[in-house]
This record gives structure tokens, sequence and C-alpha cells, in this order.
């Protein structure tokens, strides 16, 4: 079960971030994301012992009312699904999709000339969604503290926190530099990446990405594949990719972005269980797109 005293002081901790004493907004903003990717079969492993080929499918869809109530504040409330579909051999012991269906909470503040604090709060639902009860709920974390020390270079540490995840904390520090007229090197997670802009509406870019999250599996999902010692775990899923991009602009307020590159890292882990499966590498490609007004 989840520790339930850091669910509600992340769940807390969003709320209260939120202003109480100023909600005049001074400036409105709505941003629309969404997006999919497919990554190709490759082989899926326990162990030494090869189950068979998978294949992943996953998209996503944001939605965030962002207030700017201040010169240096503002704060953002919206929801978000996340959902991750695996083509799986009969018998591997895996969720067919596993789901983030959650809230989020925004909060943004320049505490100084050069300094900025985000702290980003998503409660909700993270599991398969087979058997939804307390133990599907979770409240990741993230924190951001970003020193902008010219306008062409940002330093930024920063921290995602999610204690049911194997590996709790996820982060370090971070650059964004813009180097020279028309390339920009942004070094942060969870996708660092090597910029150029050909032409104003047109940047082309390389790098690599983290995907994942910690997810709670059905009740009888370990007595149908013959682990009954995995009912109703958490399996963290972590997958790495290297590859590249284009990101145009449509308008003022749409950007789309076609990338597609190699899958280096796939890997499910059931930490409580001492399990873990891992798939080998595989083409993927995928098509996003975003939108602010």
């Amino acid at each position: 079960m989840p520790d339930t005293r850091y669910v509600t002081a992340c769940a807390a901790l969003g709320l209260l971030l939120l202003p109480v004493t100023s909600l005049q907004a001074t400036e409105v903003q709505h941003q629309f994301s969404t997006g999919f990717s497919y990554s190709a079969p490759a082989d899926l492993s326990i162990g030494t012992v090869n189950t068979g080929e998978m294949d992943a499918f996953h998209s996503d869809f944001s939605y965030l009312l962002r207030f700017k109530t201040s010169d240096t504040y503002a704060w953002g409330a919206g929801f978000a699904w996340e959902r991750s579909g695996f083509g799986l051999p009969a018998g591997v012991p895996l969720p067919n999709t596993v789901n983030a269906l959650t809230l989020k909470f925004q909060n943004d503040w320049q505490f100084a000339d050069q300094w900025n604090l985000r702290i980003d709060v998503r409660p909700g639902l993270f599991s398969d969604l087979q058997d939804i009860d307390g133990g599907d709920f979770n409240a990741p974390l993230t924190i951001g503290l970003a020193y902008s020390q010219s306008k062409t270079l940002m330093w930024v540490a920063a921290a995602n926190v999610d204690m049911q995840r194997d590996i709790p904390i996820i982060g370090g520090l971070g650059v964004r530099w813009q180097f020279a007229e028309d390339w920009t090197l942004s070094l942060l997670l969870p996708k660092p990446t090597l910029e150029y802009q050909a032409s104003p509406a047109a940047t082309v870019y390389v790098g690599g990405e983290l995907m994942g999250g910690a997810y709670r599996v059905a009740e009888d999902l370990g007595t149908r594949t013959g682990r009954p010692n995995l009912n109703d775990e958490i399996v963290s899923y972590r997958e790495i990719r290297v590859g590249g991009g284009l990101r145009a602009r449509l308008g003022q307020s749409v950007t789309a972005n076609v990338e597609g590159g190699w899958v280096v890292d796939r890997r499910f882990t059931y930490e409580d269980a001492d399990l873990q499966l891992n798939g080998d590498g595989a083409l993927y490609f995928g098509l996003s797109l975003n939108a602010r007004f």
C-alpha cells in the first residue's frame, strides 16, 4: 500500500500553494498538449529467459489553466491522462495497459530578480485501472529551482519525487544555454536536447528522453500469470530513448513535433517481489501537438 502520509502531504501541498489571498488574475492562459508514440517489437526477457517480443504504444493528453496573478507569481490547475499499451507475449506477468489519470497543480514563483521556483503536484490514479481502490492513488511531486545568469544561460536544479517508484527521486543539476545565435543546449530532464533553429518556424533537435512511472497492477494479475506474489503489486516502468526530431510552429499558438530514434533501455521492475523484465532495443517514432493561447 502507498505511504498515506506522503500522499496526503503532497496533495495538501498542491492545494495550499494555490493563492488564497489574491485570486484576481492579470493574465489567463490555456495550455493543451497531446501526442502518441510507437515502439517496434523487440525481445522481452526475465533474467536470461526470452519470453518473446513486445511492442508499445504511448499516448497522452493534458490541459492546464494558468493564472498569472502578478509579475512574479503564477499558478495553474488542470488534468492529464497518460496511457501506455503493450503487445505482450502470452503468460508475461505484466498488465496490457498502465494509466496515469491525474489532476495537475502548478506554482511558479520568481522570488528574486534571477531566481525562480516551480512546484508541480499530480495527484491521481496510477494503475491498470482494473481494480480501482485507494492503492491506485499517488501524488508525484516535481520541484525545480532555476537561476538565470543571463538571457542566454540558465542553471536548474530539479527533482521528481515518486515514493512508489523503484528509484524514488530522479533529478540533479542541469543547464539551458543558447551558446550561438541559432543553437541551444538544454540538459534538462526528462528530455535533454541539442537544438538548432533552422528558421523562425522550424527547429531540429537531437537528444534523449526518460519515460515511465510506477503503477498498481490488478489484484489477480499474478494469479493469472503463474506468479501470485505479484497480485496487487507496484510495477515501475522505465524507457530511455535517443533520437531526433523536428519542431514546427503552426501559427502563433500551436507547435507540432515529429521525432524518431531508438529505445536503448526498457525495463519493468517489481521491487517488492525482486523481479525485473528487460526489453531489447527498438525503433520508435512519435507525433505531438502543443497549444497555448
